[in-house]
Protein backbone atom coordinates (compact mmCIF):
# COMPACT_ATOMS: atom_id res chain seq x y z
CA UNK A 1 0.00 0.00 0.00
CA UNK A 2 3.08 2.59 0.57
CA UNK A 3 5.07 4.01 -2.19
CA UNK A 4 8.74 2.89 -1.36
CA UNK A 5 10.90 4.66 0.65
CA UNK A 6 13.41 4.67 -2.22
CA UNK A 7 11.14 5.99 -5.08
CA UNK A 8 9.88 8.61 -2.19
CA UNK A 9 13.61 9.33 -1.47
CA UNK A 10 14.46 10.06 -5.24
CA UNK A 11 11.08 12.08 -5.59
CA UNK A 12 12.90 13.80 -2.74
CA UNK A 13 15.79 14.35 -4.07
CA UNK A 14 14.69 15.62 -7.73
CA UNK A 15 12.40 17.95 -6.31
CA UNK A 16 14.83 18.95 -3.53
CA UNK A 17 16.32 21.92 -5.58
CA UNK A 18 12.72 23.46 -5.54
CA UNK A 19 11.70 25.73 -3.09
CA UNK A 20 9.94 24.17 0.71
CA UNK A 21 6.08 23.88 0.35
CA UNK A 22 4.23 27.23 0.43
CA UNK A 23 3.33 26.46 4.26
CA UNK A 24 7.17 27.11 5.40
CA UNK A 25 8.70 30.44 6.11
CA UNK A 26 11.04 31.23 4.20
CA UNK A 27 14.68 30.37 5.37
CA UNK A 28 16.10 34.05 5.54
CA UNK A 29 13.76 37.50 5.51
CA UNK A 30 14.37 40.63 4.09
CA UNK A 31 12.44 44.23 4.25
CA UNK A 32 10.25 46.10 2.22
CA UNK A 33 10.12 45.97 -1.23
CA UNK A 34 12.92 43.22 -1.73
CA UNK A 35 11.43 40.62 0.15
CA UNK A 36 8.19 41.25 -1.58
CA UNK A 37 10.21 40.97 -5.30
CA UNK A 38 11.51 37.59 -4.07
CA UNK A 39 8.69 36.38 -3.09
CA UNK A 40 6.70 37.12 -6.57
CA UNK A 41 9.59 36.03 -8.58
CA UNK A 42 9.17 32.15 -6.73
CA UNK A 43 5.48 32.26 -7.61
CA UNK A 44 6.14 33.16 -10.98
CA UNK A 45 8.76 30.55 -11.45
CA UNK A 46 6.26 28.07 -9.75
CA UNK A 47 3.57 29.22 -12.01
CA UNK A 48 5.63 28.79 -15.02
CA UNK A 49 5.69 32.76 -15.34
CA UNK A 50 10.05 32.43 -15.74
CA UNK A 51 10.36 35.41 -18.15
CA UNK A 52 9.34 37.67 -15.16
CA UNK A 53 11.00 36.11 -12.75
CA UNK A 54 14.48 36.23 -14.33
CA UNK A 55 14.43 39.93 -14.81
CA UNK A 56 13.41 40.68 -11.52
CA UNK A 57 15.86 38.11 -10.02
CA UNK A 58 19.45 39.10 -12.25
CA UNK A 59 20.16 42.02 -10.94
CA UNK A 60 19.50 41.28 -7.68
CA UNK A 61 21.47 37.78 -8.48
CA UNK A 62 24.61 40.20 -9.86
CA UNK A 63 24.15 42.57 -6.86
CA UNK A 64 24.68 39.77 -4.52
CA UNK A 65 21.96 38.98 -3.30
CA UNK A 66 22.15 35.15 -1.90
CA UNK A 67 18.64 34.30 -1.84
CA UNK A 68 18.11 35.67 -5.78
CA UNK A 69 21.44 33.77 -6.70
CA UNK A 70 19.52 30.57 -5.72
CA UNK A 71 16.07 31.05 -7.01
CA UNK A 72 17.86 32.01 -10.51
CA UNK A 73 19.72 28.49 -10.06
CA UNK A 74 16.45 27.32 -10.07
CA UNK A 75 15.08 28.99 -12.54
CA UNK A 76 17.85 27.82 -15.10
CA UNK A 77 17.69 24.19 -13.39
CA UNK A 78 13.95 24.26 -14.79
CA UNK A 79 14.47 26.07 -17.66
CA UNK A 80 11.67 28.34 -16.75
CA UNK A 81 12.09 32.36 -18.38
CA UNK A 82 15.62 30.99 -19.50
CA UNK A 83 16.64 28.03 -21.54
CA UNK A 84 17.48 25.33 -19.28
CA UNK A 85 20.86 25.17 -18.17
CA UNK A 86 22.56 23.03 -15.12
CA UNK A 87 26.02 24.49 -15.69
CA UNK A 88 24.57 27.92 -14.80
CA UNK A 89 22.15 26.61 -12.46
CA UNK A 90 25.28 25.42 -10.41
CA UNK A 91 27.19 28.57 -10.79
CA UNK A 92 24.04 30.67 -9.02
CA UNK A 93 23.58 27.13 -6.39
CA UNK A 94 27.56 28.34 -5.52
CA UNK A 95 27.23 31.71 -5.34
CA UNK A 96 23.84 31.94 -3.16
CA UNK A 97 25.52 28.65 -0.79
CA UNK A 98 28.77 30.76 -0.28
CA UNK A 99 26.59 33.58 0.15
CA UNK A 100 24.72 31.86 3.24
CA UNK A 101 21.57 31.01 1.20
CA UNK A 102 20.11 27.74 2.68
CA UNK A 103 17.65 27.05 -0.21
CA UNK A 104 21.51 27.45 -2.10
CA UNK A 105 23.24 25.37 0.46
CA UNK A 106 20.55 22.18 -0.07
CA UNK A 107 20.62 22.81 -3.91
CA UNK A 108 24.26 22.60 -4.19
CA UNK A 109 24.20 19.44 -1.90
CA UNK A 110 21.30 17.87 -4.44
CA UNK A 111 23.44 18.61 -7.54
CA UNK A 112 26.57 16.88 -6.01
CA UNK A 113 23.50 13.88 -4.87
CA UNK A 114 22.69 14.09 -8.67
CA UNK A 115 25.91 14.83 -10.24
CA UNK A 116 23.98 17.60 -12.46
CA UNK A 117 25.72 20.49 -14.18
CA UNK A 118 28.84 18.47 -14.87
CA UNK A 119 29.39 17.72 -11.44
CA UNK A 120 30.97 14.10 -10.53
CA UNK A 121 28.35 12.21 -8.28
CA UNK A 122 29.40 13.25 -4.74
CA UNK A 123 27.52 12.08 -2.26
CA UNK A 124 29.78 12.87 0.51
CA UNK A 125 30.28 16.35 -0.51
CA UNK A 126 26.41 16.67 -1.19
CA UNK A 127 25.66 15.70 2.34
CA UNK A 128 27.88 18.04 3.47
CA UNK A 129 26.31 21.14 1.82
CA UNK A 130 22.66 19.56 2.99
CA UNK A 131 23.73 19.28 6.29
CA UNK A 132 24.66 22.89 6.73
CA UNK A 133 21.32 23.95 5.53
CA UNK A 134 19.71 20.89 7.44
CA UNK A 135 21.01 22.44 10.76
CA UNK A 136 20.46 25.96 10.40
CA UNK A 137 17.05 24.95 10.48
CA UNK A 138 16.16 24.22 6.61
CA UNK A 139 13.13 21.87 6.60
CA UNK A 140 13.97 20.71 3.10
CA UNK A 141 17.31 19.96 3.61
CA UNK A 142 16.05 18.27 7.29
CA UNK A 143 13.84 16.49 4.77
CA UNK A 144 16.80 15.51 2.38
CA UNK A 145 19.05 14.36 5.44
CA UNK A 146 16.51 12.25 6.46
CA UNK A 147 16.45 10.51 3.18
CA UNK A 148 20.49 10.86 3.29
CA UNK A 149 20.54 8.67 5.89
CA UNK A 150 17.82 6.17 5.20
CA UNK A 151 19.61 4.97 2.12
CA UNK A 152 23.08 5.80 3.42
CA UNK A 153 24.48 8.66 0.79
CA UNK A 154 26.88 10.30 1.79
CA UNK A 155 26.53 8.97 5.43
CA UNK A 156 26.30 5.30 7.06
CA UNK A 157 22.99 3.72 6.80
CA UNK A 158 20.92 4.36 9.82
CA UNK A 159 17.12 4.33 10.12
CA UNK A 160 17.33 5.87 13.45
CA UNK A 161 19.01 9.01 12.27
CA UNK A 162 16.52 9.32 9.31
CA UNK A 163 13.55 9.50 11.80
CA UNK A 164 14.90 12.29 13.52
CA UNK A 165 15.85 14.20 10.68
CA UNK A 166 12.27 13.72 9.65
CA UNK A 167 10.90 14.83 12.30
CA UNK A 168 12.90 17.98 12.81
CA UNK A 169 11.44 18.61 9.25
CA UNK A 170 8.16 17.24 10.36
CA UNK A 171 7.50 19.07 12.99
CA UNK A 172 7.64 22.26 10.75
CA UNK A 173 5.09 21.15 8.81
CA UNK A 174 7.01 19.37 5.71
CA UNK A 175 4.32 17.54 4.13
CA UNK A 176 6.90 14.93 2.76
CA UNK A 177 8.73 14.11 5.71
CA UNK A 178 5.69 13.91 7.64
CA UNK A 179 4.20 10.63 5.21
CA UNK A 180 8.05 9.17 5.57
CA UNK A 181 8.13 9.67 9.13
CA UNK A 182 4.81 7.82 8.99
CA UNK A 183 6.21 4.77 7.26
CA UNK A 184 9.07 4.59 9.14
CA UNK A 185 6.56 4.30 12.19
CA UNK A 186 4.41 2.03 10.06
CA UNK A 187 7.40 -0.47 9.23
CA UNK A 188 9.28 0.00 12.77
CA UNK A 189 12.39 1.42 10.76
CA UNK A 190 14.34 3.39 12.95
CA UNK A 191 11.44 3.66 15.55
CA UNK A 192 9.33 1.25 17.52
CA UNK A 193 6.47 0.26 15.30
CA UNK A 194 3.39 2.09 15.77
CA UNK A 195 0.57 2.32 13.69
CA UNK A 196 -0.84 5.20 15.70
CA UNK A 197 1.54 7.60 15.43
CA UNK A 198 2.55 5.81 11.40
CA UNK A 199 -1.80 7.23 11.18
CA UNK A 200 -1.33 10.48 13.00
CA UNK A 201 1.99 11.50 10.68
CA UNK A 202 0.25 10.40 7.19
CA UNK A 203 -3.21 12.64 8.26
CA UNK A 204 -1.15 15.56 8.63
CA UNK A 205 0.49 15.05 5.10
CA UNK A 206 -2.42 13.77 3.78
CA UNK A 207 -4.70 17.31 4.97
CA UNK A 208 -1.43 19.11 3.14
CA UNK A 209 -2.31 17.39 0.15
CA UNK A 210 0.44 14.86 0.04
CA UNK A 211 -0.76 11.88 -2.60
CA UNK A 212 1.45 8.79 -1.15
CA UNK A 213 0.21 10.03 3.16
CA UNK A 214 -3.47 10.04 1.24
CA UNK A 215 -3.08 7.04 -0.17
CA UNK A 216 -1.56 5.34 3.19
CA UNK A 217 -4.05 6.81 4.94
CA UNK A 218 -6.63 5.10 2.48
CA UNK A 219 -4.89 2.07 3.53
CA UNK A 220 -4.90 2.32 6.85
CA UNK A 221 -8.63 3.36 6.87
CA UNK A 222 -9.13 -0.02 5.44
CA UNK A 223 -7.44 -1.63 7.22
CA UNK A 224 -7.97 -0.70 10.68
CA UNK A 225 -4.60 0.19 11.53
CA UNK A 226 -4.04 2.87 13.59
CA UNK A 227 -7.71 3.79 13.98
CA UNK A 228 -11.09 2.25 13.61
CA UNK A 229 -12.10 0.59 10.09
CA UNK A 230 -13.80 2.79 8.37
CA UNK A 231 -14.44 1.83 4.75
CA UNK A 232 -16.16 5.36 3.39
CA UNK A 233 -13.05 6.87 4.81
CA UNK A 234 -10.67 4.96 3.12
CA UNK A 235 -12.50 4.90 -0.23
CA UNK A 236 -12.63 8.93 0.16
CA UNK A 237 -8.67 9.17 0.73
CA UNK A 238 -8.16 6.60 -2.33
CA UNK A 239 -10.37 9.47 -3.67
CA UNK A 240 -8.49 12.40 -2.98
CA UNK A 241 -4.95 11.58 -3.99
CA UNK A 242 -6.38 9.78 -7.22
CA UNK A 243 -7.56 12.77 -7.81
CA UNK A 244 -3.99 13.65 -8.26
CA UNK A 245 -3.06 10.83 -10.57
CA UNK A 246 -1.80 8.63 -7.56
CA UNK A 247 -1.66 5.47 -9.35
CA UNK A 248 -1.37 3.49 -6.81
CA UNK A 249 -4.57 5.04 -5.17
CA UNK A 250 -6.19 4.76 -8.57
CA UNK A 251 -5.46 0.81 -8.40
CA UNK A 252 -6.46 0.90 -4.89
CA UNK A 253 -9.84 1.97 -5.75
CA UNK A 254 -9.97 -0.90 -8.99
CA UNK A 255 -9.59 -3.47 -6.13
CA UNK A 256 -12.31 -2.21 -3.84
CA UNK A 257 -14.95 -2.20 -6.93
CA UNK A 258 -13.63 -5.44 -7.83
CA UNK A 259 -13.82 -7.13 -4.56
CA UNK A 260 -16.97 -5.15 -3.63
CA UNK A 261 -15.25 -4.09 -0.41
CA UNK A 262 -17.60 -1.16 1.84
CA UNK A 263 -18.99 -1.09 -1.81
CA UNK A 264 -21.42 -2.69 -4.46
CA UNK A 265 -18.85 -4.54 -6.62
CA UNK A 266 -19.11 -3.15 -9.74
CA UNK A 267 -16.30 -4.38 -12.24
CA UNK A 268 -16.68 -2.16 -15.10
CA UNK A 269 -15.68 0.46 -12.35
CA UNK A 270 -12.94 -1.92 -10.92
CA UNK A 271 -12.07 -2.16 -14.93
CA UNK A 272 -12.02 1.70 -15.79
CA UNK A 273 -9.98 2.39 -12.53
CA UNK A 274 -7.33 0.02 -13.62
CA UNK A 275 -7.53 1.87 -16.67
CA UNK A 276 -6.37 5.01 -15.03
CA UNK A 277 -3.52 3.77 -13.41
CA UNK A 278 -2.45 1.63 -15.94
CA UNK A 279 -2.37 4.78 -18.47
CA UNK A 280 0.11 5.76 -15.41
CA UNK A 281 2.53 2.64 -15.91
CA UNK A 282 1.00 1.08 -12.97
CA UNK A 283 2.44 -2.52 -12.98
CA UNK A 284 -0.23 -4.87 -10.42
CA UNK A 285 -3.08 -2.63 -12.75
CA UNK A 286 -1.32 -3.33 -15.90
CA UNK A 287 -1.32 -7.59 -14.73
CA UNK A 288 -5.22 -6.62 -13.37
CA UNK A 289 -6.35 -5.07 -16.89
CA UNK A 290 -4.50 -8.13 -18.61
CA UNK A 291 -6.14 -10.60 -16.82
CA UNK A 292 -9.83 -8.68 -17.46
CA UNK A 293 -9.41 -8.34 -20.83
CA UNK A 294 -8.34 -11.91 -20.90
CA UNK A 295 -11.36 -13.18 -19.42
CA UNK A 296 -13.66 -10.47 -20.15
CA UNK A 297 -14.47 -9.14 -16.50
CA UNK A 298 -16.02 -5.37 -16.45
CA UNK A 299 -14.79 -5.24 -20.05
CA UNK A 300 -15.43 -6.95 -23.34
CA UNK A 301 -13.09 -9.58 -24.03
CA UNK A 302 -9.88 -9.42 -26.04
CA UNK A 303 -7.41 -11.74 -25.44
CA UNK A 304 -5.33 -9.66 -28.03
CA UNK A 305 -5.62 -6.52 -25.45
CA UNK A 306 -5.16 -8.76 -22.38
CA UNK A 307 -1.64 -10.38 -24.35
CA UNK A 308 -0.45 -6.92 -25.01
CA UNK A 309 -0.97 -5.41 -21.54
CA UNK A 310 0.79 -8.14 -19.83
CA UNK A 311 3.42 -7.79 -22.39
CA UNK A 312 3.23 -4.04 -21.16
CA UNK A 313 3.70 -5.43 -17.76
CA UNK A 314 6.50 -7.77 -18.21
CA UNK A 315 8.75 -5.41 -20.21
CA UNK A 316 8.80 -3.17 -17.23
CA UNK A 317 10.51 -6.26 -15.13
CA UNK A 318 7.54 -7.52 -13.91
CA UNK A 319 8.75 -11.24 -12.45
CA UNK A 320 5.20 -12.25 -11.85
CA UNK A 321 3.87 -11.05 -15.64
CA UNK A 322 7.02 -12.70 -17.26
CA UNK A 323 6.42 -15.68 -15.85
CA UNK A 324 2.81 -16.02 -16.79
CA UNK A 325 3.80 -14.52 -20.32
CA UNK A 326 6.54 -17.21 -20.79
CA UNK A 327 4.11 -20.21 -19.00
CA UNK A 328 1.20 -18.73 -22.02
CA UNK A 329 4.19 -19.36 -25.18
CA UNK A 330 5.00 -22.85 -23.38
CA UNK A 331 1.60 -23.67 -23.55
CA UNK A 332 0.29 -21.53 -26.32
CA UNK A 333 -2.58 -20.19 -24.18
CA UNK A 334 -4.14 -16.90 -25.77
CA UNK A 335 -0.97 -17.00 -28.00
CA UNK A 336 0.68 -18.80 -30.61
CA UNK A 337 2.95 -21.98 -29.21
CA UNK A 338 6.46 -19.88 -29.33
CA UNK A 339 9.58 -21.57 -27.82
CA UNK A 340 11.82 -18.53 -27.80
CA UNK A 341 9.73 -16.49 -26.60
CA UNK A 342 8.63 -18.71 -23.88
CA UNK A 343 12.56 -19.51 -23.22
CA UNK A 344 12.96 -15.39 -23.01
CA UNK A 345 10.60 -14.50 -21.26
CA UNK A 346 10.72 -17.10 -18.19
CA UNK A 347 14.20 -17.19 -17.99
CA UNK A 348 14.10 -13.07 -17.10
CA UNK A 349 12.00 -13.98 -14.61
CA UNK A 350 13.98 -16.83 -13.40
CA UNK A 351 17.04 -15.21 -13.46
CA UNK A 352 15.22 -11.98 -10.85
CA UNK A 353 14.67 -14.96 -8.57
CA UNK A 354 11.02 -15.73 -9.47
CA UNK A 355 11.13 -19.63 -8.79
CA UNK A 356 8.17 -20.29 -10.87
CA UNK A 357 9.89 -19.39 -13.77
CA UNK A 358 13.03 -21.62 -12.86
CA UNK A 359 10.60 -24.64 -11.73
CA UNK A 360 8.75 -24.35 -15.29
CA UNK A 361 11.97 -24.11 -17.21
CA UNK A 362 13.62 -27.00 -15.67
CA UNK A 363 9.96 -29.10 -15.96
CA UNK A 364 10.25 -28.25 -19.99
CA UNK A 365 13.98 -29.45 -20.44
CA UNK A 366 13.48 -32.05 -18.11
CA UNK A 367 10.25 -33.68 -20.42
CA UNK A 368 11.39 -31.73 -23.80
CA UNK A 369 8.01 -30.38 -23.14
CA UNK A 370 7.93 -27.35 -26.29
CA UNK A 371 12.11 -26.87 -26.37
CA UNK A 372 14.62 -29.87 -26.74
CA UNK A 373 14.92 -31.61 -24.23
CA UNK A 374 18.58 -31.29 -21.77
CA UNK A 375 18.95 -32.34 -18.78
CA UNK A 376 21.97 -30.28 -18.18
CA UNK A 377 19.84 -27.10 -18.34
CA UNK A 378 16.95 -29.03 -16.38
CA UNK A 379 18.76 -29.43 -13.63
CA UNK A 380 20.72 -25.94 -13.63
CA UNK A 381 17.24 -24.34 -13.15
CA UNK A 382 16.14 -26.89 -10.80
CA UNK A 383 18.93 -25.73 -8.72
CA UNK A 384 17.61 -22.08 -8.92
CA UNK A 385 14.55 -23.27 -7.36
CA UNK A 386 15.91 -25.15 -5.66
CA UNK A 387 18.18 -22.58 -3.77
CA UNK A 388 15.54 -19.76 -4.21
CA UNK A 389 14.29 -21.86 -1.52
CA UNK A 390 11.70 -24.04 -3.14
CA UNK A 391 11.08 -27.02 -0.96
CA UNK A 392 9.72 -28.95 -3.94
CA UNK A 393 12.53 -28.32 -5.85
CA UNK A 394 14.59 -29.27 -2.90
CA UNK A 395 13.40 -32.61 -2.12
CA UNK A 396 13.15 -33.25 -6.22
CA UNK A 397 16.93 -32.42 -6.48
CA UNK A 398 17.87 -34.57 -3.17
CA UNK A 399 16.31 -36.99 -5.20
CA UNK A 400 18.90 -36.52 -8.75
CA UNK A 401 21.64 -36.82 -6.39
CA UNK A 402 20.49 -40.03 -4.14
CA UNK A 403 19.57 -41.33 -7.73
CA UNK A 404 22.68 -40.08 -9.44
CA UNK A 405 20.16 -38.65 -12.07
CA UNK A 406 21.61 -35.98 -14.59
CA UNK A 407 24.29 -35.21 -11.86
CA UNK A 408 27.18 -37.36 -10.13
CA UNK A 409 25.23 -39.61 -7.57
CA UNK A 410 26.10 -38.15 -4.02
CA UNK A 411 24.40 -38.85 -0.98
CA UNK A 412 26.02 -36.01 1.57
CA UNK A 413 24.10 -33.62 -1.48
CA UNK A 414 21.12 -35.50 -1.28
CA UNK A 415 21.26 -34.92 2.50
CA UNK A 416 21.72 -31.60 2.33
CA UNK A 417 18.38 -30.93 -0.15
CA UNK A 418 16.38 -33.60 1.99
CA UNK A 419 17.23 -31.55 4.82
CA UNK A 420 16.54 -27.78 3.31
CA UNK A 421 12.74 -29.27 1.94
CA UNK A 422 12.56 -31.00 5.13
CA UNK A 423 12.88 -28.08 7.66
CA UNK A 424 10.00 -26.38 5.24
CA UNK A 425 7.77 -29.22 6.35
CA UNK A 426 7.62 -31.58 3.45
CA UNK A 427 7.31 -34.85 5.08
CA UNK A 428 8.35 -36.90 2.24
CA UNK A 429 11.93 -34.87 2.69
CA UNK A 430 11.59 -35.54 6.79
CA UNK A 431 11.07 -39.14 6.24
CA UNK A 432 14.07 -39.64 3.56
CA UNK A 433 16.46 -37.52 5.93
CA UNK A 434 15.05 -39.84 9.38
CA UNK A 435 16.09 -42.57 7.02
CA UNK A 436 19.33 -41.25 6.05
CA UNK A 437 20.41 -41.03 9.13
CA UNK A 438 19.09 -44.33 10.26
CA UNK A 439 21.06 -45.90 7.87
CA UNK A 440 24.10 -43.60 7.92
CA UNK A 441 23.91 -42.65 4.55
CA UNK A 442 25.70 -39.03 3.50
CA UNK A 443 25.14 -38.68 7.12
CA UNK A 444 26.89 -39.71 9.96
CA UNK A 445 24.45 -42.56 11.61
CA UNK A 446 22.25 -40.68 14.43
CA UNK A 447 19.41 -42.72 15.76
CA UNK A 448 18.31 -39.84 17.86
CA UNK A 449 18.17 -37.50 14.67
CA UNK A 450 16.21 -40.07 12.66
CA UNK A 451 13.75 -40.89 15.64
CA UNK A 452 13.34 -36.86 15.48
CA UNK A 453 12.89 -36.21 11.93
CA UNK A 454 10.29 -39.63 11.65
CA UNK A 455 8.01 -37.57 14.49
CA UNK A 456 8.02 -34.96 12.21
CA UNK A 457 6.51 -36.88 9.17
CA UNK A 458 4.15 -38.89 10.99
CA UNK A 459 2.58 -35.73 12.73
CA UNK A 460 1.64 -34.94 8.94
CA UNK A 461 -1.37 -36.55 6.95
CA UNK A 462 0.86 -37.64 3.91
CA UNK A 463 1.76 -40.89 1.91
CA UNK A 464 5.06 -39.84 3.60
CA UNK A 465 4.08 -39.61 7.29
CA UNK A 466 1.84 -43.13 6.82
CA UNK A 467 5.27 -44.91 6.58
CA UNK A 468 6.69 -42.79 8.98
CA UNK A 469 4.15 -43.21 11.95
CA UNK A 470 4.15 -47.05 10.66
CA UNK A 471 8.13 -47.17 11.16
CA UNK A 472 7.74 -45.37 14.71
CA UNK A 473 5.24 -47.99 15.71
CA UNK A 474 7.37 -50.96 14.96
CA UNK A 475 9.91 -49.09 16.69
CA UNK A 476 8.09 -49.19 19.44
CA UNK A 477 6.81 -52.46 18.95
CA UNK A 478 9.95 -54.14 19.30
CA UNK A 479 11.62 -51.84 21.32
CA UNK A 480 14.23 -51.44 18.74
CA UNK A 481 16.20 -47.60 19.58
CA UNK A 482 12.89 -46.21 21.50
CA UNK A 483 12.06 -48.66 24.61
CA UNK A 484 9.62 -50.99 23.98
CA UNK A 485 5.87 -49.93 24.40
CA UNK A 486 3.08 -51.15 23.41
CA UNK A 487 0.43 -48.81 23.77
CA UNK A 488 2.42 -45.92 21.39
CA UNK A 489 3.10 -48.85 19.01
CA UNK A 490 -0.61 -49.50 18.46
CA UNK A 491 -1.25 -45.44 18.77
CA UNK A 492 1.35 -45.11 15.56
CA UNK A 493 0.16 -48.30 14.18
CA UNK A 494 -3.29 -47.38 14.25
CA UNK A 495 -2.72 -44.00 12.11
CA UNK A 496 -0.75 -45.67 9.84
CA UNK A 497 -4.02 -48.74 9.70
CA UNK A 498 -6.33 -45.46 9.00
CA UNK A 499 -4.77 -44.07 6.14
CA UNK A 500 -5.07 -48.21 4.72
CA UNK A 501 -1.23 -48.91 5.10
CA UNK A 502 -1.39 -52.66 5.05
CA UNK A 503 1.88 -53.44 6.74
CA UNK A 504 0.54 -51.49 9.79
CA UNK A 505 -3.18 -53.02 9.28
CA UNK A 506 -1.95 -56.89 9.88
CA UNK A 507 0.97 -55.46 12.79
CA UNK A 508 -2.56 -54.19 14.47
CA UNK A 509 -4.32 -57.32 14.10
CA UNK A 510 -1.55 -59.54 15.17
CA UNK A 511 -1.64 -57.00 18.65
CA UNK A 512 -5.55 -57.23 18.54
CA UNK A 513 -5.09 -61.13 18.58
CA UNK A 514 -2.66 -61.09 21.42
CA UNK A 515 -4.07 -58.25 23.51
CA UNK A 516 -0.51 -56.45 23.34
CA UNK A 517 -0.84 -52.77 23.66
CA UNK A 518 -4.72 -52.84 22.49
CA UNK A 519 -7.96 -54.63 24.24
CA UNK A 520 -8.06 -58.09 23.04
CA UNK A 521 -10.24 -58.23 20.05
CA UNK A 522 -10.52 -60.99 17.76
CA UNK A 523 -13.31 -59.00 15.41
CA UNK A 524 -10.82 -56.25 15.33
CA UNK A 525 -8.46 -58.53 14.28
CA UNK A 526 -10.89 -59.65 11.28
CA UNK A 527 -11.78 -56.48 10.18
CA UNK A 528 -8.16 -55.28 9.83
CA UNK A 529 -7.01 -58.53 7.91
CA UNK A 530 -9.88 -58.30 5.57
CA UNK A 531 -9.02 -54.57 4.81
CA UNK A 532 -5.49 -55.89 4.42
CA UNK A 533 -6.86 -59.21 2.15
CA UNK A 534 -8.99 -56.74 0.37
CA UNK A 535 -5.59 -54.59 -0.55
CA UNK A 536 -3.97 -57.43 -2.07
CA UNK A 537 -1.83 -58.41 0.70
CA UNK A 538 -0.93 -62.87 0.52
CA UNK A 539 -0.18 -63.01 4.07
CA UNK A 540 -3.36 -61.48 4.94
CA UNK A 541 -5.52 -63.79 2.59
CA UNK A 542 -3.90 -66.99 4.06
CA UNK A 543 -4.73 -65.91 7.28
CA UNK A 544 -7.87 -64.91 6.65
CA UNK A 545 -9.15 -67.96 4.28
CA UNK A 546 -7.43 -70.44 7.88
CA UNK A 547 -9.86 -68.46 10.09
CA UNK A 548 -12.77 -69.13 7.38
CA UNK A 549 -11.89 -73.10 7.25
CA UNK A 550 -11.83 -73.16 10.95
CA UNK A 551 -14.03 -70.48 12.22
CA UNK A 552 -11.96 -68.54 14.34
CA UNK A 553 -10.95 -64.81 14.61
CA UNK A 554 -15.30 -64.89 15.25
CA UNK A 555 -15.65 -65.93 12.00
CA UNK A 556 -17.86 -68.51 10.94
CA UNK A 557 -16.47 -71.41 9.26
CA UNK A 558 -17.50 -70.65 5.70
CA UNK A 559 -15.45 -73.33 3.10
CA UNK A 560 -16.52 -71.05 0.16
CA UNK A 561 -14.98 -67.69 1.63
CA UNK A 562 -12.06 -69.78 3.26
CA UNK A 563 -11.34 -71.39 -0.40
CA UNK A 564 -11.35 -68.15 -2.08
CA UNK A 565 -9.05 -66.37 0.04
CA UNK A 566 -6.75 -69.61 0.24
CA UNK A 567 -7.18 -69.68 -3.42
CA UNK A 568 -5.70 -65.99 -3.80
CA UNK A 569 -2.77 -66.73 -1.39
CA UNK A 570 -1.91 -69.48 -3.48
CA UNK A 571 -1.96 -67.87 -6.54
CA UNK A 572 0.32 -64.91 -5.02
CA UNK A 573 2.95 -67.60 -4.40
CA UNK A 574 1.93 -68.88 -0.90
CA UNK A 575 2.41 -72.63 -1.13
CA UNK A 576 1.39 -72.90 2.53
CA UNK A 577 -2.18 -72.62 1.28
CA UNK A 578 -2.09 -75.57 -0.75
CA UNK A 579 -2.45 -78.26 1.75
CA UNK A 580 -5.42 -76.53 3.54
CA UNK A 581 -7.24 -76.15 0.22
CA UNK A 582 -6.64 -80.04 -0.34
CA UNK A 583 -8.83 -80.55 2.89
CA UNK A 584 -11.61 -78.47 1.96
CA UNK A 585 -11.65 -80.48 -1.03
CA UNK A 586 -11.86 -83.91 0.93
CA UNK A 587 -14.32 -82.52 3.21
CA UNK A 588 -16.54 -81.52 -0.12
CA UNK A 589 -16.52 -85.14 -1.18
CA UNK A 590 -17.45 -86.54 1.61
CA UNK A 591 -20.71 -84.10 1.84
Amino acid sequence: MKKPISALIAAVFLSAALPAAAHLPPPQTKAGSEEGRLKQAEADINAGRGDAAVKALLPLAEAGDAEAQALLGKAYYLGRGVEKDEQKALFWDKKAAENGSLRGMNNLGVMYHEGRGGLAKDFAEGTKWIRRAAEKGYAVSQRNMGAAYEEGKGVERDEAQAALWYRKAAEQGDALSQSALGTLYFDGKGVAQDDKQAFAWYEKAAKQGNTIAQNNLGFMYGAGRGVAQNLAESLKWYKKAAAQNNATAQYNIGVIYAKGTGVKPDQKQAAQWYEKAAAQGHVRALRALSVRYSLGEGVDKDEKRGIELLTQTAEQGDTLAQTVLGGRYLTGSGVKQDKEEAVKWLTRAAEKGDVRAARLLSTAYRDGFVVEKDDGKAVYWLEKAAQLGQAQAQYDLALRYRQGKGVPKDMAQAVKWYRKAAEQGRADAQYNLAVAYRAGDGVAKDDAQAVEWLRKAAEQETSFSVLAQHELGFMYLRGNILPKDPKQAAYWLDKASRHGYVRAKKKLAAMSVAGEGVEKDDARAAELLRDAAEAGDADSRLILGLAYKNGFLTLPKDWQQAEYWLRKALEQGRSEADPYLQDIEKAKRKQ
